[in-house]
């Protein structure tokens, strides 16, 4: 696994924007290309039946 450096605080600096706001838009780009590439394998997951 290669290891990213994210350049949260410079860009938060830089944009005049919060810390939070570069990692969740960082975090939200991981998840999508994660359901990209995991896609055929997600749609045979069931999920959990919960009973009351």
């Amino acid at each position: 696994m290669k290891s990213k450096r994210i350049p949260t605080p410079r860009l938060a600096k830089f944009f005049g924007m919060s810390d939070k706001f570069w990692i969740n838009l960082q975090n939200d780009l991981e998840i999508r290309k994660q359901k990209e590439k995991l896609k055929e394998k997600l749609q045979s997951i069931q999920p959990l039946q919960q009973t009351g």
